[in-house]
């Protein structure tokens, strides 16, 4: 059995100009999927993991209602250039984590 089992969920950039009209200027992850957002769903099948990395655009403010499901222990969150591509995204995660064990949780 694997310990320390990590995931990264990569929302670093904001959704489409064609959904934007609808949703406005969040990131895929807060998108609606049956009256949730979809970080929800995410989280419920991620359980079995120690630690789920979450990337968000630097500058973006989770809404007030959302912030409990930021909140939850294993739940960790980094904040990236929403221009970046997916590979530097993940680069910058990968360094970031490589530099320091302690993950911003600075949303609170």
């Amino acid at each position: 059995m694997l310990k320390n089992k990590v995931v990264l969920i990569n929302s670093g950039a904001y959704i489409g100009d064609q959904i934007r009209k609808d949703f406005g200027l969040i990131s895929p992850v807060f998108l609606p999927l049956q009256g949730r957002p979809l970080i929800f769903h995410q989280l419920s099948v991620l359980q079995e993991y120690d630690r789920v990395i979450l990337t968000l655009p630097e500058g973006y403010i989770v809404e007030e209602k959302y912030k409990w499901i930021l909140n939850i222990q294993s739940l960790s969150i980094l904040y990236v250039d929403p221009d970046n591509c997916l590979g530097n995204s993940i680069l910058q995660v990968l360094l970031e984590l490589n530099q320091s064990e302690n993950v911003y949780r600075d949303w609170e």
